[in-house]
């Protein structure tokens, strides 16, 4: 992580914290954070659901493109978070 990351408490956001790119930590120890996904992650995200081991044992979701990426991140993903409390969790 960057050295934007905040200390446990600081930037909190009603009990969360927040790192420097505005994506919510869900947990953090010495060695991991697993944070919520941003727009920031399309790369990332386009890269995973184009892998051969994602479209193999997952589905083909479509998505070919950095701006359908964010659409997907956007609707799925973030979605997810609004409706469910929960969703996919990026990895540091």
């Amino acid at each position: 992580m960057t050295s934007q990351k905040l200390a446990r408490g600081a930037g909190a956001v009603g009990g969360w914290c927040v790192d420097g790119a505005g994506a919510l930590i869900i947990l953090e120890t010495e060695r991991l954070v697993l944070r919520e996904a941003t727009a920031d992650d399309a790369a990332f995200v386009l890269d995973l659901l184009n892998s051969p081991g994602f479209l193999e044992n997952i589905g083909d979701r479509g998505v070919r493109t950095l701006d359908e990426a964010r659409a997907y991140i956007d609707e799925r993903v973030l979605g997810s978070y609004r409706d469910h409390g929960f969703g996919m969790w990026l990895t540091e």
